[in-house]
């Protein structure tokens, strides 16, 4: 019986290596370092003008603020290389420009602002150096050169060389915790620094740490940061502690079982038997006890490679949700990495057992839902939701009930804007869960409260205080002379409302009119003598002079937001047919959007580092126009919007470091490149339908539930052939621009037929 079993074992691992050999796994597509890299001509958030930097090179680290550590999809741990923490350049801890590692912590976000960085371990050997060093000298410190050549990232694992002492760092994850290999080289003391001040950002420098020392393999850490959120992590070690130091407010101590204070490192030396050091580390944010828990759940034995394998193959079903056919191989690579971008945020924020750190700071149970976090939905709403309704239907209830269970629990009742661990607060302009919303409820999810989700979109929309408000409904539009950043706020606000509308119709609410009213005040701020949505002053007149080139960062006084005229011009999605004839109807639309593409790459005003990846002044490194180059389609010119895109994929994304044409923004740069390339686009989410572009694949497949599939196929598709001639869906003609998203998740097969020359009416 013994024997047939491991026959069998046998078996099957000589099966899985010999399929590993002969089929390329999605994975191996996969180019992690894409969105590490770029550079951006003044340090972002400065206040200088374009005049006063544009002959300057592009020195400051900026570009898509990925890591490239290990993480399981939509996993809580992101365990990955730090190298700096000195500008915004590292808020995900690391850039391609950097050639020292600091150490390897266990919390990152991916494209968006600076989070976490949370317990950073660096092995070393010999004498223990408890500060980083300097990029320029790293050998004050334990900071320690690399070198890409020896490095290797792929999704679930990732593996570096640490030049100074030759030893080899790897490093892999589950849901909720992270798996360390080290392995020394011989005749050596080795160590393991811990690092309980290092952090990102706002978690960095933390208000109060903590160290205990269980037992000889076995340690427990915390971290309170300045936002109040506390972090544990409890850490067993493969090789038992010989030796203990500890440094306190930046004095060596005697070696102590329990330390705690603002600046708490320690260093633990192990025997030098010639094996690897192994590290698993269970991360929790409600309780030491938990986060023992989620370790025991998720690694109870010392396996590494198994560890590596699960992460891998949890990452290629994931990746495998779509399969392409064609295109060329940095193609593949940059649709790959993008659908494994789309496929971390939001992140887990519960424990193995369901109970999760809520709004108020306390511990709630499992309330029967799987609790998220990491909310940046004034990027996201637009194409990375929209695509987790296709690539996880099992997840979107959970992510509306992750989003009312915050409201429900914080002290304001607010739903997220931009909420990283129960931390939510206002950011950029409008009320961006209510698209998230409105289009979940569009689309028929209805796992969570919808009338709940209502109240709370009602109540924070006329009572929590967004600015300007109060003067949108009464003016129709936020005044340039009394808050800044009018322009956005007026048309995300319109925007937001016809989403609430739309709840409000379905659920039969009676006050739902009066948010279909003001979505159209919109019109308020377009000037017809210059085609542009401009400022108005409380009088009613124009800001003037204007220049429509002119950029706003988000400092006082100032009327757009990272953005220009040009860039949030088209901020009408929820009345694209209205924003149309407003501008003088369809021939004067689409002269309209030719010259936002081919106007001069001359911009004035404040410097804004987001406002990057141009063609002529559109912006695809920011959101407000993303969905410009698909309007062309609804003013009768859909040959327009195919050449466009795809001249936004060939410019702007590469299969580089510095591929990514601004900050990833949690998924939303990268999700705009799957829908594009795929061949349709949500421009208004909420209408659960999305608007026909041009496919970049031969062939893409979409598994979806049920085991059903949605094939898109384009037949003489070539470099030559980037029109479309015709369109078929399951073998018959299809004459809209339009499909809806219950089409799509049905399964079917949408044809396009390709050719060389421009066709605005499909036959």
């Amino acid at each position: 019986m013994k024997m047939n079993k491991l026959l069998s074992i046998l078996l099957i691992a000589g099966l899985v290596l010999f399929l590993s050999c002969t089929t390329e796994q999605t994975i191996d597509k996969v180019n992690l370092y894409i969105g590490t890299g770029g550079y951006v001509h003044a340090f972002p958030g400065d206040s200088v003008t374009y005049d006063s930097i544009r002959n300057n090179k592009p020195i400051y680290p900026f570009g898509g603020l990925t890591y490239v550590g290990a993480v399981v999809p939509f996993g809580m741990v992101q365990l990955s290389p730090d190298c700096n923490t000195s500008g915004f350049g590292w808020s995900a801890g690391y850039h391609y420009s950097d050639s020292t590692i600091l150490g390897f912590s266990h919390g990152h976000t991916s494209g968006n602002g600076m989070g976490f960085g949370n317990f950073l371990f660096m092995p070393g050997s010999g004498t223990a150096k408890f500060e980083p060093g300097s990029v320029e000298n790293p050998n004050e410190g334990y900071r320690s050169r690399f070198s890409h050549s020896n490095e290797k990232a792929t999704p679930g694992y990732y593996s570096v060389l640490l030049e100074d002492s030759k030893i080899k760092a790897e490093l892999t994850a589950t849901k909720h915790a992270g798996f360390h290999r080290y392995t020394f080289p011989e005749g050596q003391q080795n160590h393991l620094l811990i690092d309980l001040v290092h952090g990102l950002g706002e978690w960095a420098n933390p208000d109060n740490a903590s160290l205990k020392i269980e037992n000889d393999t076995t340690i427990s850490l915390s971290r309170l940061t300045k936002n109040g959120v506390t972090t544990y992590l409890t850490a067993v070690f493969s090789k038992r502690i010989e030796n203990t130091e500890i440094q306190f407010n930046g004095k060596l101590i005697s070696a102590q079982k329990t330390v705690s204070g603002k600046n708490v490192k320690a260093c633990f030396f192990f025997s030098d038997d010639r094996k690897p050091l192994l590290v698993k580390a269970g991360i929790s944010f409600t309780s030491e006890e938990d986060s023992k828990n989620n370790l025991l759940a998720e690694i109870p034995d010392w396996n590494f490679d198994d560890v590596v394998f699960n992460a891998q193959a949890d990452w290629e079903k994931e990746l495998g949700k779509i399969k392409v056919k064609g295109g060329t191989a940095d193609q593949q690579a940059m649709f790959y990495t993008a659908l494994y971008h789309s496929s971390l945020t939001p992140f887990l924020f519960n424990n193995a057992d369901g109970s999760f750190l809520a709004g108020d700071g306390k511990k709630h149970t499992n309330e029967g839902f799987t609790n998220y976090t990491f909310f940046t939905l004034w990027d996201t709403y637009r194409t990375l939701h929209p695509l987790l309704t296709i690539t996880q239907p099992d997840k979107v209830s959970d992510l509306m009930n992750s989003m009312l269970a915050q409201a429900d629990y914080s002290s304001d009742k607010l739903l997220p804007l931009w909420c990283l661990a129960g931390k939510n607060g206002f950011n950029m302009a409008g009320y961006s869960s209510v698209p998230v919303f409105a289009e979940a409820i569009a689309k028929g999810f209805t796992g969570f409260d919808a009338k709940k989700a209502y109240f709370y979109l009602v109540e924070n929309t006329m009572n929590v205080g967004f600015s300007g408000h109060q003067e949108f409904i009464i003016k129709g539009f936020v005044p340039a002379d009394k808050f800044n950043m009018s322009v956005p706020k007026t048309l995300e606000y319109a925007f937001c409302d016809w989403n609430i509308a739309q709840i409000g119709k379905a659920l039969n609410a009676n006050d739902s009119e009066q948010f279909m009213q003001s979505s159209s005040n919109y019109k308020t701020l377009f000037n017809g003598s210059t085609g542009f949505f401009r400022p108005k002053l409380s009088d009613g007149s124009w800001r003037s002079p204007f220049d429509p080139r002119s950029v706003s960062h988000q400092f006082a006084g100032q009327d757009y937001m990272e953005s220009n005229a040009w860039q949030y011009n088209w901020h009408v999605m929820h009345d694209v047919r209205g924003m149309i004839e407003l501008m003088g109807g369809n021939d004067v639309f689409c002269k309209m959007l030719d010259s936002l593409f081919d106007q001069p790459t001359y911009l004035t005003g404040s410097y804004a580092a987001d406002v990057s990846g141009l063609i002529g002044q559109y912006a695809q490194g920011n959101q407000p126009d993303h969905h410009a180059a698909y309007l062309y389609a609804y003013a009768g010119k859909p040959s327009k919007t195919q050449q466009r895109v795809s001249e936004i994929m060939q410019k702007t994304y590469r299969n580089t470091p510095e591929g990514l044409p601004g900050n990833d923004d949690g998924g939303e740069m990268s999700a705009w490149y799957v829908f594009s390339a795929l061949g349709f686009y949500p421009v208004n989410p909420a209408e659960a339908r999305y608007v026909l572009g041009v496919p970049l694949f031969e062939e893409a497949i979409i598994q979806l539930a049920d085991h059903k599939k949605f094939m898109v196929r384009a037949t003489r598709l070539s470099p030559e052939n980037r029109y479309v001639q015709k369109v078929k869906l399951n073998g018959k003609t299809w004459k809209s621009i339009f499909i809806d998203h219950k089409t799509i998740m049905a399964g079917g097969l949408l044809e396009f037929e390709m050719g060389h020359k421009p066709v605005n009416s499909f036959q």
